[in-house]
């Protein structure tokens, strides 16, 4: 009878068909250097996304379990009234884009007319007025709404449109020292997560057009969710999140489960954009270069395709402020004095009286 092979040796043989990516020299300098472009704009982001994720608490009007004042769960919705009040106004409002003449002699010119008609229609390509409350909605939020626009290019299609994208403010990396993301922004990395399964589906579909190389260099694994504690919030109830403060029972959290939340394997990119050299690189697991060409946008101001709708700018900063920071003191207060017991909020006196002999005459004391 033949004897079975051992888990350990079909291991072993399994690992040795797996193809080993190795870079060129070149090639892993570059790696190199968008790595540490990558961790350097990471860590100077870990505060505003601390800060982004207190916003949307509020929006939300969610409190963590230690952050209750006296035991009570009460949060006034004060913060999403306001982001849905400024928001309503300002995406619903009646939209005209007018094209000006430059000169004199364009005043009469009929084309200007077209060009209104195109604007009018690019619009309506984009799906601008379905877009535009969420982009709104993030700017009076967190301080700032990113818009991402790009040409779609599909066989599918009878010609070539715009296309608007408004990102996740927790999936771009803008270079630290960037001001003004229209003008002066040197790079930027946008982060996507992918399964590998979407990847080659994607990339078969483009069939001659493909855009990355190396792909079955990749292997899924398990990628950190930057957005999970935001996730949670939109799913749990008032005390189920426990702060890196809290020291709780497992019993005291609900545990949450659905495809969201759950690992999954994923293929974690990296979109590097160059304005400089006008590039258009992307990396796979950190390791492995996928893409290395030549910026498709770089005709048009250098190739820098990210909007940014900033709702109060703050002088020589890139990141803005939204509605609801300036008023989040006010609104923790409102909570706090809503969460009091009524004996603290409101004492009760109690009075004593009795009399007291002064001379010839008695009088009350009271106490």
């Amino acid at each position: 009878m033949a004897e079975s092979a051992s888990p350990q040796k079909i291991k072993e043989e399994e690992t040795s068909k797996k193809e080993v990516y190795s870079p060129s020299a070149d090639e892993q300098v570059l790696i190199e250097k968008w790595k540490k472009r990558f961790t350097r704009a990471e860590e100077y982001l870990r505060p505003y996304r601390a800060k982004w994720l207190r916003m949307y608490k509020h929006y939300r009007a969610y409190q963590e379990k230690t952050n209750y004042a006296y035991q009570t769960r009460l949060m006034p919705p004060i913060a999403f009234q306001i982001v849905e009040t400024v928001a309503s106004r300002l995406a619903t409002a009646k939209r005209k884009t007018r094209i000006l003449p430059r000169d004199k002699k364009d005043t009469e010119s009929k084309s200007i007319g077209a060009w209104n008609d195109l604007v009018g229609y690019d619009f309506d390509i984009i799906k601008l007025s379905k877009k535009l409350p969420k982009w709104v909605k993030s700017a009076s939020t967190y301080g700032n709404g990113i818009g991402m626009l790009t040409w779609l290019t599909d066989e599918s299609i009878d010609h070539d449109d715009p296309f608007l994208t408004i990102c996740d403010l927790w999936d771009i990396l803008p270079a630290p020292e960037t001001e003004d993301l229209e003008e002066d922004c040197p790079w930027l990395i946008r982060r996507i997560l992918k399964s590998k399964d979407k990847i080659e589906r994607e990339e078969k579909a483009r069939g001659e057009n493909a855009l990355y190389k190396n792909v079955n260099f990749l292997e899924a694994k398990q990628v950190e969710d930057w957005k999970k504690e935001r996730y949670e919030v939109n799913t749990k109830k008032m005390g189920q999140i426990q702060s890196s403060e809290s020291v709780e029972t497992s019993n005291s959290v609900i545990k949450v489960t659905g495809e969201k939340y759950e690992p999954e394997k994923q293929i974690e990119l990296w979109e590097c954009y160059d304005f400089e050299e006008g590039k258009l690189i992307t990396f796979g697991n950190r390791e492995v270069l996928m893409r290395d060409d030549e910026n498709p946008y770089k005709k048009v101001n250098h190739g820098r395709i990210f909007l940014n709708l900033a709702d109060h700018e703050v002088n020589w900063e890139l990141w803005g402020i939204g509605h609801i920071e300036p008023v989040e003191t006010t609104i923790v207060e409102i909570a706090d004095l809503r969460n009091q017991p009524k004996t603290l909020a409101f004492p009760k006196t109690i009075l004593f009286s009795r009399p007291v002999q002064s001379g010839n005459s008695a009088r009350w004391m009271m106490w």
